[in-house]
């Protein structure tokens, strides 16, 4: 009997002090590297090439700084490919974000070109036009961010079931890539004012 709850109080306290050595570990740290790199929080992003520019947000999924839920706001779309869809406006982009070595991540999102519901057409809700999977490769230092990547835009016939994602083997209508550029940490500024 006494030995039992000895064996239970040792493997509590293993059970803890693993924790406590290998929970708050981040970034390169994870890797068995030097310095933590910190890839949460707000990015500025440029892809001069093509033009656009976007907000982008990171927040850590996981206390080992591995997986990051990602959204990023285009500013500057082309939704509608110059009028060729019927589209009124894109949707914020989301997805996940995957650690791939010490400071890099891997990251998919989706967003949607969406067109406004309309009561002279006596539609209801507003329709997805296109689908957009969006994937990139980030290389980061602590305050810098290096990306590229690739667009696939699918129809929303490529969704038959329904559950908002391309249907296996549906075939973009179009591939935008490479994109390319780089991308700062939204700073800390002074207030206006004295």
């Amino acid at each position: 009997m006494f030995s039992k709850k000895i064996a239970v109080l040792t493997a509590l306290a293993t059970m803890v002090g693993a924790f406590l050595v290998f929970g708050p570990m981040q970034g390169d740290q994870a890797f068995g590297g030097g310095e933590a790199i910190t890839f949460g929080g707000s990015w500025l992003m440029a892809a001069p090439t093509l033009g656009v520019k976007m907000l982008e947000t990171l927040v850590p999924m996981d206390h080992f700084n591995k997986r990051f839920v990602v959204q990023a706001q285009n500013l500057t779309p082309n939704y509608t490919f110059n009028g060729l869809f019927p589209a009124d406006y894109l949707s914020q982009f989301n997805g996940e974000a995957v650690k791939i070595g010490p400071s890099t991540l891997e990251a998919t999102m989706i967003a949607y070109s969406i067109k406004k519901a309309t009561l002279v057409a006596q539609d209801f809700r507003d329709t997805i036009v296109l689908i957009w999977v969006l994937h990139a490769t980030s290389k980061f230092t602590e305050d810098i961010q290096v990306f590229t990547g690739d667009a696939a835009v699918y129809l929303a016939s490529a969704d038959a079931d329904g559950d908002l994602i391309p249907d296996e083997g549906a075939v973009p209508i179009v591939c935008i890539g490479p994109l390319e550029g780089t991308a700062t940490r939204v700073p800390m500024m002074d207030p206006c004012g004295p």
